[in-house]
């Protein structure tokens, strides 16, 4: 639908719209069919965009979205001096302090609220004209080749950033997210001119202000969401960097002692904890915290505390890494990064793997390493690995094709494993697969020595299955070696039914659409329904 109105003129339309348009309202209508032409990196009409911009629009168009984000940042600007007064004028006399209470609720409910929808929507247009890391359109939004008439939204944008920096409260947090998610797309990439014309202004040294601030106007999500796009917004510019000129330029505005106190306190607040012990008590504590916090949720429903102290630990992470790449240019924070209580944690947790830049600079990128692969055996690791090592790897693409085919697989396997783990028992049963395994063939060799090297053979062939035993002892040892291996045989078969059965059936069934989910070991829950009804019934 987007590529067919596109075919149709919507765009030229669209643009139109919003160069000439001469009311909040229209400006407002304009945008939300250029985010819906746009949405979900629609790159066809981004490339229309662009050639349209370039042909001779893109100067009306840009000087309109700035100016509206002007008068959007004055209205902010205006409503909490605003706010602040009136919060000023109850307090202040001393004849209504009584009635504080009362003057508050009124004040709340007769005070209209900020609207800043028009503010979020030339914010997320912006962004999705650059999404995908669209280069041409990173670059066009910063310098507007053979205009007469130059707007550098860049700019704009980090003046925009500045005035919200002073206006920060719950109200105005969410365009400040949003103005740092445009400004992230801006740069990913990444789009190394937009990196080095930010990094001269003061954007590095007012996201660092914003990292290490405290917001009591906020709630603990919002700031802890908002720091997060900060080192996220750091992280981007750092990223396919070669020289050390912004590394160098970041470390100076950075604080690195309190960013290590920062790495430690959100990793303490993630978990609840007051200090952090070692390592494997700490893994141990995060697995028994996480069965006991399942549990809860299951009763009570804790879904915005979850979501917090996972942003938390997120924002941990992000820290981190922005830490461990500032080091790779500077011995002296890589070594303060070490002194960090949870630097075990963090590097146990981060992973790093090489790419190969457009212009084949090898560039080393850190991740986070799920929670989920701590469940992946090493069996079931070189499984994986044997498998892919095998496919076809003729190209690049297929064998990064088949690496995600067969990532599904392993994904559901580790998702088990962890729901093996809330049951004790069969828990110790699937880590001693191995140990199982070795037992039982021990034992079957052990079984028929004691019959090749204890036993006579029979006097008459009639009664070669009578065997008899050179010495008493000998045929108790072999009968309490039969009943052994029998019991580690049932071991064995009760941990295959527990973890690889659910899996071997759920491929099985997945071939005839069908869908096999085990969702509780103990008590034994799992579903079964065919995918093309629910496929049916979800597009009904």
């Amino acid at each position: 639908m987007q590529n067919e109105l596109n075919a149709m003129g919507a765009t030229h339309v669209t643009l139109q719209a919003i160069a000439k348009s001469d009311s909040e309202r229209t400006l407002d209508a304009a945008l939300g069919v250029g985010i819906n032409l746009l949405s979900g990196g629609n790159t066809r009409v981004q490339q229309t965009m662009y050639a349209l911009l370039n042909a001779g629009q893109g100067s009306a168009v840009l000087a309109k979205l700035i100016q509206q984000m002007s008068v959007e940042c004055n209205n902010i600007t205006q409503y909490v001096l605003k706010e602040k007064q009136s919060r000023w004028d109850l307090g202040a006399s001393s004849s209504l302090r009584a009635q504080t209470l009362d003057l508050d609720e009124e004040y709340y409910t007769t005070h209209e609220p900020l609207d800043s929808t028009l503010f979020i929507r030339i914010l997320l247009f912006i962004q999705l004209l650059c999404e995908g890391h669209y280069a041409q359109m990173q670059n066009y939004l910063r310098v507007q080749g053979g205009s007469r008439e130059q707007v550098n939204v860049l700019m704009e944008l980090v003046n925009a950033l500045i005035v919200l920096e002073h206006c920060l409260s719950s109200e105005t947090v969410r365009v400040a997210g949003h103005l740092l998610m445009t400004l992230i797309e801006l740069l990913q990439g990444p789009c190394a001119r937009n990196q080095l014309f930010l990094i001269g202004t003061n954007l590095s040294d007012l996201v660092i202000r914003l990292v290490h601030a405290e917001f009591p106007d906020c709630t603990q999500e919002e700031s802890v969401q908002l720091k997060l796009l900060c080192v996220k917004l750091l992280l981007s510019l750092l990223e396919g960097v070669t020289s050390d000129l912004i590394p160098r330029r970041l470390a100076s505005s950075l604080d690195m002692r309190m960013a290590v106190q920062d790495i430690d306190t959100t990793l303490k607040l993630a978990f609840g904890l007051d200090e952090i012990p070692e390592l494997e008590v700490l893994k141990s504590f995060i697995r028994e915290r996480k069965k006991l916090l399942d549990l809860r949720d299951l009763h009570e429903g804790m879904p915005e505390q979850r979501l917090t102290e996972q942003h938390q630990l997120d924002l941990g992470f992000s820290f981190f890494q922005l830490m461990r790449i500032l080091g790779r240019t500077s011995p002296s924070i890589k070594t303060l990064c070490k002194n960090a209580e949870s630097y075990k944690y963090y590097s146990e947790r981060t992973g790093c793997i090489e790419i190969v830049r457009p212009n084949k600079a090898i560039e080393q990128v850190l991740f986070t390493i799920p929670e989920l692969c701590v469940w992946l055996t090493k069996k079931s690791k070189n499984r994986f690995m044997w498998e892919v090592a095998q496919a076809d790897r003729s190209t690049p693409q297929k064998r990064v094709e088949e690496f995600v085919n067969r990532s599904d697989a392993i994904i559901h396997e580790m998702m088990h494993q962890e729901r093996l783990s809330q049951v004790r028992a069969i828990h110790k049963l699937a880590e001693s697969s191995g140990r199982l395994h070795q037992s039982k063939l021990a034992l079957g060799f052990l079984l028929n020595a004691i019959i090749i090297f204890f036993t006579l053979p029979s006097p008459a062939p009639d009664s070669y299955q009578v065997l008899q035993f050179r010495h008493p002892l000998a045929e108790l040892c072999l009968y309490l070696t039969a009943i052994v291996l029998l019991l580690v045989n049932c071991g064995c078969l009760l941990e295959h039914c527990a973890s690889s059965l659910p899996l071997t059936l759920r491929q099985a069934w997945a071939r005839k659409q069908v869908n096999f989910e085990v969702s509780s070991v103990w008590p034994l829950r799992f579903s079964i329904y065919d995918l093309d009804e629910q496929a049916s019934a979800e597009d009904e």
